[in-house]
C-alpha cells in the first residue's frame, strides 16, 4: 500500500529580500552528472569527493532542487565513517589448587580495540510543512542561520538551520573523503530533479602551501602532497607513499593545498605531479600552528651530460684507477645516470664505484664470483635506477 499524501499548511509567498548565505573558506561542487531525476518512492544520490585533509570547524550544505511538491522530500547528508570499539579478545583462566581445600578459579578478560565501519548521517529536511511549494533554489542548510528550515517561506532560497545539526555531527572530524547528498521522494504524483549540490567548509590546517611551475609561476592543479613520518623510514626514499605516509592532499585550481590533524613532530613533505620532477622538504609541525611549505616544481628534467675527455687509462692487475670528472652545473640532483666504456677480456673481475666530491661512494658494478666468465667489455653501459633490469640480468656485451 502506497503512503498517503497529506497536505501541509498554506504558506504565503514572500517578496522581501532574504539574507544571503555567508560563504565559508572552501567551496566544493559535486562533479556527478547533474541534474539527476528525483522520482516517486526512490532516492537520488549525488557525491562530492573532498581531497584535502581538513579539520572541520564549520560545514554548510547547499543545493538547488526542482520539484513540484517539496513537501514530498526527505533530504540527508552522509559519509562513510568508523568508530572505535572494544571487544573481547580472549579470556584467561587460572586454577589454584590448595591441598586439603577446594579448588579455586580466577578469570581475566583481555580486550582489544577495533574500528567498526559505519555511516555518519544528518537529516536536513523531512516533509516540509508548507503545501504545494515548488523548488529549492540556492538553498543552504547552515547551523548558524537565523531561522530553522521549518520557518522558511516560499520561494525557498537562502540559508536556514537544518532539521538536525550538521556541526554537532561533523565538526572536529577530517573532511577528506566522499560525501553523499540523498534526496528521497516519499509520495506519488510529483517528481523533480536535483540540479546542484555544494559543500562549504571552514577548517584548521596544520600544513598548507602552494605548488607552482618554476618556469612561469602558474599554479599546478592536482599535485599530490605526501606527509611522511621520517622517524620510521629511509629518508632517501623521498617518494615513499606507503604505511609511513601520515596524510595526503591535493592542490586545488589555484595551486593551494591544506592538510590538518597532523600530530606535532618532524616530517618530510613530498610534492609530486605528472610531468614534473618531485620535490620535498623537511618540516616541523607544532600543535596549534600552521606550517607553510610552498613548492616550485620543474618540468621533467632533460639530462645534462658531463663526459670524461682525457686519454684512456690502463687498468693493471689487482690495481685501482680513478677517472676524474668535473661537474660544472649547480643545483639539486633529481636523477643521476652513469655511462661507462671499458675494454676488458674478463669484465667479471671489475668493480666500478662512483664517488661524490663530499666523500659518499656507491658501487655500480660488482659480481659475486669474479671467476665466472660473464663476458668482455662494457660499451656505453648505462647504470640507471629506472632501468627495466639489473646488471646481473644483462648479457655481454654490456651496453
Amino acid at each position: 500500500m502506497e503512503p498517503e499524501k497529506h497536505l501541509g499548511r498554506t504558506l504565503p509567498y514572500t517578496n522581501h529580500v532574504r539574507a544571503p548565505h555567508h560563504s565559508l573558506d572552501v567551496l566544493y561542487t559535486s562533479t556527478d552528472s547533474l541534474p539527476r531525476g528525483i522520482h516517486d518512492l526512490q532516492t537520488t544520490t549525488a557525491t562530492i569527493d573532498i581531497p584535502e585533509s581538513i579539520n572541520i570547524e564549520d560545514i554548510d550544505v547547499g543545493m538547488t532542487i526542482q520539484h513540484t511538491w517539496v513537501r514530498d522530500l526527505t533530504i540527508w547528508l552522509e559519509r562513510d565513517s568508523s568508530y572505535l570499539d572494544s571487544v573481547v579478545d580472549h579470556i584467561v583462566f587460572e586454577i589454584d589448587t590448595i591441598i586439603g581445600q577446594d579448588t579455586t578459579f580466577s578469570r581475566d578478560t583481555v580486550w582489544r580495540d577495533i574500528f567498526i565501519d559505519s555511516i555518519a548521517s544528518v537529516q536536513l529536511l523531512d516533509l516540509f510543512p508548507g503545501d504545494s511549494i515548488v523548488n529549492m533554489t540556492d538553498f543552504w542548510f547552515d547551523d548558524d542561520a537565523g531561522r530553522g528550515v521549518y520557518e522558511a517561506l516560499p520561494p525557498l532560497t537562502g540559508g536556514y538551520r537544518p532539521l538536525r545539526s550538521l556541526d554537532s555531527m561533523f565538526v572536529g572530524h577530517n573532511a577528506q573523503g566522499d560525501w553523499r547528498l540523498k534526496v528521497r521522494d516519499r509520495y506519488l504524483f510529483d517528481e523533480g530533479s536535483l540540479q546542484n549540490f555544494w559543500i562549504e567548509i571552514n577548517g584548521v590546517a596544520s600544513l598548507s602551501g602552494t605548488v607552482t611551475n618554476t618556469v612561469n609561476s602558474n599554479p599546478i592543479v592536482g599535485a599530490s602532497i605526501f606527509v611522511i613520518d621520517t622517524t620510521v623510514i629511509d629518508t632517501t626514499q623521498v617518494d615513499s607513499t606507503g604505511a609511513d605516509t601520515v596524510a595526503v592532499g591535493l592542490t586545488l585550481t589555484n595551486g593551494t593545498y591544506s592538510i590538518s590533524r597532523i600530530d606535532q613532530g618532524s616530517y618530510r613533505v613530498v610534492a609530486a605531479a605528472a610531468n614534473f620532477d618531485t620535490a620535498f622538504a623537511d618540516i616541523a609541525i607544532v600543535t596549534g600552528q600552521t606550517t607553510i611549505q610552498d613548492f616550485s616544481l620543474s618540468t621533467n628534467s632533460e639530462f645534462i651530460n658531463f663526459t670524461y675527455h682525457g686519454d684512456s687509462i690502463q687498468i693493471p692487475d689487482f690495481g685501482r684507477i680513478e677517472v676524474p670528472l668535473v661537474v660544472s652545473s649547480q643545483g639539486t640532483v633529481q636523477d643521476l645516470d652513469v655511462t661507462i666504456n671499458c675494454a676488458s677480456t674478463w669484465i667479471g673481475e671489475m668493480v666500478f664505484t662512483l664517488k661524490h666530491p663530499g666523500g659518499d661512494t656507491i658501487t655500480l658494478f660488482k659480481t659475486d664470483n669474479p671467476l665466472i666468465d660473464i663476458g668482455d667489455d662494457m660499451i656505453n653501459c648505462r647504470f640507471d635506477d629506472e632501468a627495466s633490469q639489473s646488471f646481473e640480468a644483462g648479457q655481454p656485451l654490456y651496453g
